[in-house]
């Protein structure tokens, strides 16, 4: 009996007969994603007549999720650009969860916190601060880099570049931050005076 990983992989075949969706990607996306915004994307994607079926369809999915993302946070407080930046990229390393920076920025906003809700979303940003700045040249930290260069891209770059190429870009973006200025005062305030400069 197929498996759902399977019949993901035999959709986007089907669609795009000259390229295969690996066992490891069909995995993420459906985890991600969920197997219908995945079919529904490549639906789209094939419309398009990508040079890069891959690459394209990842992006219809990503966007997709954004604003579906931002739908559902009508209720949230307002967090600037920058800030949520900041956030975004503490989450995707995986040292800060979406409920922790709720509370965080339902505090700045002034909302009445759990005190020991509030301290422990404190304690574990100034340990993200940390962690992050400490690894950011890593291979583990490279999914965050990927997402950098991808946003830097133009359409057609991105229908041409693939997924190691990708990854390769990210390395260098990753290794351009490390060995910069920026990144070096960072270090040297250390964390509680970097946590107070960025997030006040």
């Amino acid at each position: 009996m197929e498996t759902t990983i399977e019949k993901l992989q035999d959709k986007f075949h089907e669609m795009f007969p000259n390229w295969e969706l690996s066992d490891g990607k069909a995995a993420e996306w459906l985890d991600a994603f969920g197997f219908n915004a995945c079919l529904s994307a490549f639906e789209t994607a094939r419309s398009s007549s990508p040079k890069n079926p891959l690459a394209y369809t990842f992006a219809i999915l990503r966007d997709k999720a954004d604003k579906k993302e931002s739908k559902g946070k009508k209720d949230r407080v307002y967090i600037s650009p920058y800030l949520r930046e900041r956030y975004e990229t503490y989450i995707e390393s995986g040292d800060l969860t979406s409920d922790e920076v709720n509370i965080l920025c339902r505090a700045r906003a002034g909302q009445k916190i759990d005190h020991e809700s509030l301290l422990s979303a404190e304690y574990r940003l100034r340990r993200a601060v940390y962690s992050f700045n400490s690894r950011l040249w890593c291979p583990s930290s490279v999914g965050y880099w990927e997402r950098r260069a991808w946003s830097e891209m133009s359409d057609e770059e991105r229908g041409y570049w693939d997924f190691a190429e990708l990854t390769e870009r990210g390395k260098v973006l990753a290794n351009q931050w490390a060995n910069s200025e920026e990144y070096q005062r960072m270090e040297s305030l250390g964390v509680d005076a970097l946590v107070e400069e960025i997030f006040g």
